[in-house]
This record gives structure tokens, C-alpha cells and sequence, in this order.
């Protein structure tokens, strides 16, 4: 998702703005572009959307842009007015190059997570307040599911760590169809119409190299039995691919561990 940043153009279009289009002014509850840094820091702080609304000092176009700002489902959010006549804080810059606007219309609205800035959803201009309601909720949606899904791949992390590879492998599996499903409706927000088997997850691209790599891990920690299991630490050994063998991965270095375990508590049987 790349938006193609149009700053100049606008800066151009403001220049020649009429003196006599009405002043758009932030309403109750919104900050400005100059306090961007800090509506950041207070979401990320509280735990809250950004809101960012784009459109033009004297506008045209201000009853749209009032009607955005005054609806209810942007209660609770973190809410930033920016005007197109100055260059973008670049935080909004960076939540504006993950989008590639169909055409310069105004205003917009735009939905970000406060710790990474990634977009979670899209008002393009002119839409009804009932669409604004609606995207706004998906928003919502998609914020939680990231809080709580970071939680689970941490959580698979540790079950990777811990030699439970096939239980870590199928939260990383639901997080991969529950990312790509979340990446379809998120576009479908500008109207970008993409098929789940054309795209690949946006919300947590790095879950599927970990699926990847739970072999790696998986024959790292072989190994590290067999070292132990040479130098006559038995239970170490154990304790190493136990885990493993009763997790039971479809992986070839859980199958060679439980021949190996077969060999392990047959010396600590024998008390060798």
C-alpha cells in the first residue's frame, strides 16, 4: 500500500485558493498539526486510535470536513487537523504513504495505530457520514485485534523457545489468515478491491519467516541434546526434547528427537 504524496501540488492549489472560502477551524477535542508529537505520545500512552483528518485551511469543502470531525464514532480517539496548504508532520507522512489515493479530493480521514503509525483503515473524500461511522468501527476492530494478536505471537514465541513448536506453529497460522483477512477489509476501505489469495498480510508480515524458522529451531535444539547427550548430561538431554517429542511437530528434527529420547531414558534408566 503506497500513496504517492501530492504536497507540493497542494502548497500550489492553496496558493490560488479565494480569499473568501470559509476557514476551517478544529472542533472541541481536536489538536492541530503542531501538536502532532504530542497527540502521538498521548495515544500511544492511553492505548487509543489516531485520528487524522487532511483538508484545506479555507475550504470549500468545510461542511464535509465539520461533519467528519463531529461524528460520534471518533469518540475516544486521538484526534489531529491538518491542513493541505503546509507540509505534513511527518508522522502523518509516514500513515499517508501506506495509502495511494485514487485523486487529490479532500478531506480525508485516516486511522492509525499510535505505536508503529500503520494504518488501520480510510475515509476517502465525500463519503457519507454513515461510511465514516462504519470505517471508524472497522478501526476500532482492527486495533484491538493487533493489541491482542501481538500478545499471541509472543506468546508463540515462547512456545517456540520452550521446544512446543507445532502449538507455537498454529497460532502463527491463525495469525497469518486472521492478518490477511483484517488486510482485505482495510482496503476494501478505499475501495481497492483484492482477493485474500492475492495479498499477503500487512498487520504482521514478519509471522510468516517464524513459521519458517521453527525447523531451525527445531534442529537447534537436536543438537544441543545430542551435545549433551554425549557428554553423558542425560537429563538435560531430557529436559530438551521431551518438550518436543510430546508437542509433536510434523518436523524431522522432532521425529530423530524421539528416537533419541527412546535412547536417553534407556541411560537414565540404567542409572549410566
Amino acid at each position: 500500500m503506497k500513496r504517492l504524496w501530492i504536497g507540493a501540488l497542494a502548497m500550489l492549489l492553496a496558493a490560488a485558493e479565494p480569499a473568501y472560502a470559509p476557514t476551517l477551524e478544529p472542533e472541541p477535542g481536536w489538536a492541530t498539526a503542531d501538536q502532532m508529537a504530542k497527540a502521538v505520545e498521548a495515544a500511544k500512552k492511553k492505548g487509543r486510535i489516531l485520528c487524522l483528518l487532511w483538508d484545506w485551511h479555507e475550504s470549500y469543502w468545510r461542511t464535509t470536513a465539520k461533519r467528519y470531525m463531529r461524528n460520534r464514532s471518533l469518540g475516544g480517539m486521538v484526534k489531529v487537523l491538518v491542513y493541505v496548504s503546509q507540509r505534513p508532520p511527518r508522522d502523518m507522512e509516514t500513515v499517508m504513504d501506506q495509502v495511494e489515493e485514487p485523486d487529490g479530493g479532500t478531506p480525508v480521514l485516516y486511522f492509525a495505530d499510535p505505536e508503529d503509525l500503520v494504518i488501520l483503515a480510510f475515509v476517502q473524500s465525500d463519503s457519507r457520514n454513515d461510511k465514516v461511522s462504519d470505517v471508524a468501527n472497522l478501526a476500532k476492530k482492527v486495533y484491538a485485534w493487533r493489541n491482542s494478536t501481538r500478545k499471541e505471537v509472543a506468546k508463540a514465541g515462547k512456545l517456540a523457545e520452550s521446544g512446543r513448536f507445532k502449538a507455537a506453529r498454529k497460532i502463527y497460522e491463525d495469525v497469518v489468515k486472521e492478518d490477511v483477512g483484517n488486510t482485505v477489509l482495510v482496503h476494501k476501505t478505499w475501495d481497492a478491491v483484492v482477493a485474500a489469495d492475492e495479498v499477503n498480510g500487512f498487520y504482521f508480515p514478519e509471522v510468516p519467516a517464524e513459521i519458517n524458522n521453527l525447523e531451525t529451531k527445531a534442529e537447534k535444539r537436536l543438537h544441543e541434546a545430542e551435545e549433551c547427550f554425549d557428554k553423558g548430561e542425560h537429563e538435560k538431554a531430557r529436559d530438551l526434547i521431551e518438550p518436543m517429542v510430546k508437542d509433536g511437530a510434523d518436523l524431522e528434527a522432532v521425529k530423530k528427537a524421539a528416537e533419541l529420547l527412546k535412547k536417553v531414558e534407556e541411560k537414565i534408566k540404567s542409572g549410566r
